[in-house]
């Protein structure tokens, strides 16, 4: 099993809730993040399911961020 650190995605995360004028980190942020290196695990998983990070992201610009559906439990 091999160690992955989380720290480099995280700080990305932080850096794109702040560039999106965001005061605390989202899960969208996260995973936007984890979208940003194109070779990592992340987009190798979407891959491997015949998902495009780009099409991924693409989902999260088109969606409101105040949109109220994202907050049903």
């Amino acid at each position: 099993r091999r160690a992955v650190d989380i720290r480099p995605v995280l700080g990305e995360a932080v850096r794109c809730a702040a560039r999106r004028g965001d005061t605390r980190v989202e899960v969208e942020h996260l995973l936007r993040a984890a979208l940003s290196d194109g070779d990592g695990d992340a987009c190798r998983l979407l891959h491997s399911m015949s998902v495009e990070p780009a099409d991924v992201l693409a989902a999260l610009d088109a969606t409101p961020s105040d949109d109220p559906g994202c907050l049903e439990t």
